[in-house]
């Protein structure tokens, strides 16, 4: 997370991988990024995968399959307004 912002400005984007599906497979990095995220953009499916990471802090942003462009597109909304 090194280069983000906490807010009054441009936020911070997070590509992350949750590799294949274990959540105790996860990087420990892609692990920290998703539990000090404020929002949680990602295909429903794979949203389910890590349910057990998400707090009730977590705004999720969720679509299904064949919308990533419209799912990109909200997360960099979000990160522009300094989410």
């Amino acid at each position: 997370m090194e280069g983000c912002n906490s807010g009054g400005g441009p936020g911070c984007l997070s590509v992350v991988g949750i590799g294949p599906g274990a959540v105790d497979l996860i990087a420990p990095r892609a692990v920290d990024a998703i539990k000090k995220a404020a929002i949680i953009a990602g295909y429903k499916t794979y949203i389910k995968l890590v349910q057990g990471l998400l707090g009730p802090h977590h705004q999720v942003l969720s679509t299904a399959m064949m919308q990533e462009v419209d799912r990109c597109s909200a997360a960099l909304d979000a990160a522009c307004s300094g989410k």
